[in-house]
């Protein structure tokens, strides 16, 4: 199989402050109104709404498919504009030269439609279709027997500490974690404990993935676990695999995707689903894609700007393994632990109230 990740790559940039020469007033009446003019037509082009792409750039182990996942946090975007930064010119940290500097994006998809997709396969879908799709499940609540399994692939992916404004030295040493309350497992167990209380019995597993310390051939491994927890408890009918993001912007930057409900910061919310794109059989991935679209909706209507883009792919994720599956970015490497436990809950919530509407009775 093909190496799934490699740790992210700090991006120093050493930036050389030239001096800059008094100008004439003449000059520099010219100079203001070339920038003038320049501003102008760029806004004119709406090039600043333009982020690009922020997926990730490795291959898995599923296939020529790109990951999702944090590990790969080479996706980059054009640096934050004045309206981009949450915090002001005056509260500015200043940023050690070699230093990687955090800054706050809102990354939110345009979903006044209902749904937003980027989708990376040559399949034709419909979101409006999808999303008027009533899902159905054979699980009962009766039993108390597990209807949900929440497991973390890369769970050594974790969130920086309250008010980091940059990191010194190799980032990838620093947004990984085995320890569980820096890592998703911690977002995990806030997400199961958000559905148990909500009537739907959760389990989580907090098993480490890959090879050797790394993340080679974790897929492979959450494979077999998956298979190991449905074989044990048949009852499962959802199966989501939590991440958080990792991206860079153009300049080297590691961005923390932010939006603000009630006066509190929440990490932006990706679902990442997989297709037979690879080969790999897998029928009912438009159900799975219905069920992240309508999530993600439902999400975006109650938290706006909370759910960025959904993205289909063509690897499989191993979401063909149970009848429903979810891979789901909360936050990013920028993010808090505290930001993305409280978009956690609002998964959970939401999640909730979709399975018990789609309980065959």
């Amino acid at each position: 199989m093909e190496k799934e990740e490699r740790p992210l790559l700090g991006a120093h940039q050493k930036i050389e402050l030239g001096k800059i020469k008094r100008a004439s007033a003449a000059r520099l009446m010219s100079f203001l109104l070339c920038v003038g003019i320049l501003t102008a037509a760029f806004a004119a082009s709406g090039v600043w709404k333009d982020l690009g792409q922020w997926f990730g750039d490795e291959a898995d182990s599923m296939g020529s498919e790109k990951t999702p996942s944090a590990g790969n946090a080479d996706a980059l975007l054009d640096p934050p504009s004045a309206t981009d930064t949450k915090e002001e010119t005056e509260d500015a940290v200043e940023i050690p030269v070699g230093a990687t500097p955090v800054v706050s994006m809102d990354l939110s998809a345009d979903w006044s439609e209902g749904a937003a997709l980027e989708n990376q396969t040559v399949y034709r879908v419909s979101e409006i279709d999808l999303l008027s799709i009533v899902l159905k499940c054979d699980g009962s609540l009766s039993s108390q027997e597990p209807l949900v399994l929440v497991l973390h692939t890369h769970s050594s992916e974790a969130y920086l500490e309250p008010n980091a404004a940059y990191l010194v030295g190799d980032v990838g040493d620093q947004i990984y974690s085995d320890q569980e309350d820096r890592s998703v497992l911690s977002v995990g167990a806030a997400l199961c404990d958000t559905l148990n209380k909500n009537g739907i019995p959760t389990v989580q597993c907090s098993q480490k993935h890959g090879m050797d310390g790394t993340l080679q051939n974790a897929y492979a491994s959450s494979e077999a676990c998956i298979k190991a927890y449905l074989k044990r408890y048949p009852s499962i009918q959802y199966v989501v695999d939590l991440h958080r993001d990792g991206i860079l912007d153009r300049s080297g930057a590691l961005v923390r995707t932010e939006i603000q409900k009630s006066g509190e910061s929440y990490g932006q919310i990706m679902a990442v689903v997989g297709s037979d794109g690879n080969g790999t059989e897998h029928p009912s991935w438009e159900q799975n894609l219905a069920l992240a679209l309508q999530l993600c909706s439902r999400l975006n209507a109650s938290t706006e700007g909370l759910c960025r883009r959904a993205s289909l792919r063509n690897a499989s994720y191993n979401q063909e393994l149970a009848p429903y599956s979810l891979l789901l970015e909360i936050g990013s490497a920028g993010n808090t632990q505290e930001e993305a436990i409280r978009s956690a809950k609002l998964v959970g919530e939401e999640l909730a109230s979709m399975i018990k509407e789609a309980l065959v009775s």
